[in-house]
């Protein structure tokens, strides 16, 4: 189904706990597939409210006579304990119930070449694409994919692939999974779900924590790219999807020009500073809504891969399904141990402003994506958190107030002609989430501004660039350690405003001016 259920992360490990359940009474699982069971649900409005106290679903085996030899579990590795059987099936069961396919090796990949009108050549067989699976949630559902990396993570293990390396490790996984200690994990990690659930914008909270290097130990350098194109007007004049040739070839223009001035300023920044010529040149570069076009993410990537930088950027409205989308995408390029990665992510706009729905723009946030940074913030509970919001969808309290107590910083990508009312709304928002908020307009309007909640004014503003039809690039560094659990040796020392009543992530540390 298009509308699979289980895509959410969320009520993928509701699913997990009641198939761990339903395996504790089933001995005999042997070519047991998704279709020889029937799956309910008390409400499944509910399903991605992250609650480990709930059982909200149960399994019921139904009785097919044709069996599935793709969910035998394979003998040439797998070690001849029923347990590790009954691990192995669960992987396949829920990376098929994730997928929405029987077929638990199909991916995005797969799913896109099986829908393109061109010749592909001979496909692999099943048992080839068995080993050669990704379980990156892009690679599962796609750059809309509502799960994180945790999900990738158990997938792997579960599978039990001969010779696996598994390089990101974490406290939260035994040495040795089995189903008891499975169960406690699910739980323990429904509960974390619990604990970041929007309840005020009724959104699940995803957290994507990568492995990304920084600049240094305290501080995060951020480029604010204030871009001119495209301009409100062109979506009318254009068409929604800014396709025709003419202006793409503008617009592509644009973009890379605007790329070779981030380059350049890093390069004076480097050549006017002590900086060493070692990437990461600068960690976060943040471009306007609608600012690129999907045909010219290959040129963020060619950025990202001479800074070393991070990229949200706002998207030119794209094709979802029957419906044109507003989108914004998180591109980070990740290093392990086999090269560089791309992990690529929609943030997607549910309130539509001005002309949209004249335009035809349909609302879509199934969730609300946080980057946490692991290996930062050193000694307290998480990394550095990034999360972002377009535009209008940044007016929303709900959200504010969801985020507040998820995110260390809040970034807006806008195309927004109301300067003064965003420029309040930064003014409101960076103290009432008590953290830096960094919002970038289009050039056409200009109004970009970063704020953090320092007493004195001069702290307060980071970076300033008001006035219409300008190109700006801006450079600033954020310390990561001032708006979190206080560790005075690597504050900037710069004196804070009194956090805000009911900001859950200092009360045990706020002191009164």
């Amino acid at each position: 189904r298009d509308d699979n259920p289980f895509a959410h992360e969320n009520a993928l490990l509701a699913l997990a706990k009641a198939t761990l359940d339903f395996l504790a009474g089933h001995e005999n699982i042997e070519k047991l597939a998704p279709h020889h069971l029937e799956i309910k649900c008390k409400k499944w409005t509910n399903i991605n409210k992250a609650k480990k106290s709930v059982p909200r679903l149960w399994l019921k085996k139904v009785e097919v006579e044709q069996s599935d030899r793709r969910y035998v579990s394979p003998s040439t590795w797998l070690s001849e304990d029923s347990e590790s059987t009954k691990l192995y099936w669960l992987g396949a069961f829920l990376r098929a119930c994730a997928t929405g396919d029987l077929d638990f090796t199909v991916g995005q990949f797969l799913m896109r070449e099986d829908s393109d009108h061109a010749y592909f050549g001979l496909k692999t067989s099943w048992y080839k694409r068995r080993m050669g699976m990704a379980h990156q949630p892009e690679a599962i559902n796609g750059q809309a994919a509502p799960m994180s990396s945790w999900i990738s993570e158990l997938l792997y293990r579960l599978l039990q692939w001969p010779g696996l390396d598994i390089r990101n490790y974490n406290k939260e996984w035994p040495e040795k999974l089995t189903l008891a200690n499975l169960k406690n994990l699910f739980l323990d990690r429904l509960e974390k779900q619990e604990k970041i659930y929007g309840n005020a914008s009724k959104l699940p909270i995803y957290v994507e924590r990568i492995q990304h290097n920084i600049k240094n130990d305290k501080s995060l350098r951020v480029v604010m790219a204030q871009s001119l194109l495209p301009q409100k007007e062109d979506f009318c004049a254009q068409g929604p999807l800014l396709n025709t040739s003419s202006y793409r070839r503008k617009h592509r223009g644009h973009i890379a020009t605007i790329a070779k001035l981030i380059c350049d300023k890093l390069i004076a920044a480097r050549q006017a500073g002590d900086d060493e010529k070692i990437k990461p040149f600068t960690d976060l570069i943040i471009f306007p809504e609608l600012a690129v076009h999907e045909d010219d993410i290959g040129i963020l990537k060619r950025l990202a891969d001479k800074t070393g930088a991070m990229i949200f950027t706002g998207l030119v409205y794209r094709q979802k399904g029957n419906d044109l989308v507003n989108t914004a995408l998180w591109l980070i390029p990740s290093q392990n141990g086999y090269g560089r990665q791309w992990i690529t992510r929609y943030q997607g706009k549910k309130h539509m402003a001005g002309g949209e729905p004249r335009l035809g723009i349909k609302p879509w946030r199934p969730y609300q994506l946080v980057i946490e940074l692991a290996g930062t913030l050193k000694g307290q509970e998480h990394g550095f958190r990034l999360s972002g919001a377009i535009c209008y969808d940044a007016t929303d309290i709900s959200l504010a107030a969801d985020m507040k107590d998820v995110s260390n910083a809040f970034i807006v990508s806008a195309l927004n002609q109301d300067i003064d009312t965003f420029d309040t709304m930064v003014d409101a928002l960076h103290y009432h989430m008590y953290q830096p908020v960094i919002l970038v307009n289009s050039g056409q309007f200009g109004g970009s501004a970063a704020k953090a909640p320092y007493k004195e004014k001069y702290h307060k503003q980071i970076a300033h660039v008001h006035g219409n039809n300008q190109i700006a690039i801006s450079m600033f560094e954020l310390n990561m350690y001032d708006f979190g659990e206080q560790l005075p040796m690597l504050e900037s020392g710069k004196e804070k405003k009194t956090a805000p009543a009911g900001l859950e992530r200092e009360k045990k540390t706020t002191t009164t001016n």
